[in-house]
């Protein structure tokens, strides 16, 4: 294994010849949080794990979809809540400072919340409010490359990952049979590529679905209304309201996918808080086809 520096990017006169491998992990299927504001355009959950640097993890807000943080499909339904505090938690500890702007008399943040609420034409307590108010939905993640570039001890010999190229550690071709811990990790952790192709990834067609999403929908949210504790089931081992989320966002996706016209399914229309995921989906993904068609 070659470390990652300035010298062994370059090739040394050693590995001259020979073929370099990186171990790369690809995220095709992930999914995003994200919502439309009408002035800034989607929003996005983001979260940093600090713990390399013994820190607090962040989170907050961002208007670049390539910052935002992917979860596992339905990964964070069990703790959406807890997630969109913690952003509340971090965005008030911000703009909710000693320090205070004499002209405004509004806090003065640091945070990039605070510029957002500058492109929104909004205080940082008005914007805030708007975040609180606002419909977050699940929305599919565009596809991501992640680079293998260290081993840290200090946290238990956990893999860090990159999303630069040329962070990447490198092997040559022994890193296949070698016994090297670090290597056999390398193996397990991900895919082992030449690094002139590592950053290609594959072209995703994403098929419309098979599964009724808004039956889904209706079918989750009414569990989620109905008293079953008396029933013997315990209504909160499964966040029905969440799934219901789910399934009613997908719904508006697809139906722009589909065309965007026609009635909407009842089973949507029905039920307001799903008729407002739905519209913000569906709204999602009308931006996400005009930005394309523009470029």
């Amino acid at each position: 294994m070659e470390k990652n520096s300035d010298t062994s990017r370059q090739g040394s006169e050693q590995t001259k010849g020979r073929k370099t491998w990186v171990c790369r992990r690809l995220v095709l299927s992930g999914k995003i949080v994200a919502t439309l504001h009408p002035v800034i355009g989607p929003l996005y959950w983001e979260y940093f794990d600090n713990s390399d640097c013994n820190a607090p993890d962040s989170y907050g807000i961002t208007e670049h979809i390539e910052s935002a943080h992917i979860f596992k499909s339905g990964s964070y339904r069990s703790s959406f809540d807890s997630f969109l505090s913690n952003i509340f938690s971090d965005a008030y500890a911000d703009i909710y400072t000693d320090e205070w702007n004499d002209e405004s008399g509004e806090p003065e943040g640091n945070h990039l919340l605070t510029s957002l609420a500058e492109k929104a034409g909004s205080t940082p307590s008005e914007f805030m409010q708007w975040i609180v108010d606002a419909t977050w939905v699940e929305y599919p993640a565009p596809p991501k490359v992640y680079f293998l570039a260290d081993f840290n001890g200090h946290l238990g010999y956990r893999a860090e990952w990159s999303e630069q190229v040329s962070d990447a550690l490198h092997w040559d071709q022994t890193v296949f049979e070698s016994d090297d811990l670090d290597e056999q990790l390398a193996r397990t952790l991900g895919e082992l590529v030449p690094i002139e192709c590592a950053e290609e990834i594959p072209t995703i067609r994403r098929e419309l679905s098979s599964v009724n999403h808004p039956l889904m929908a209706d079918v989750a949210y009414t569990m989620h209304r109905l008293d079953l504790v008396g029933l013997g089931v315990d209504k909160w081992s499964v966040n029905y309201k969440e799934i219901a989320c789910t399934h009613a966002a997908r719904a508006g996706i697809d139906y722009v996918r589909s065309g965007d016209y026609g009635p909407i399914s009842p089973h949507i229309v029905g039920f307001p808080m799903l008729l407002n995921v739905f519209n913000m989906a569906a709204s999602l993904k009308r931006y996400e086809v005009n930005k394309n068609n523009l470029m």
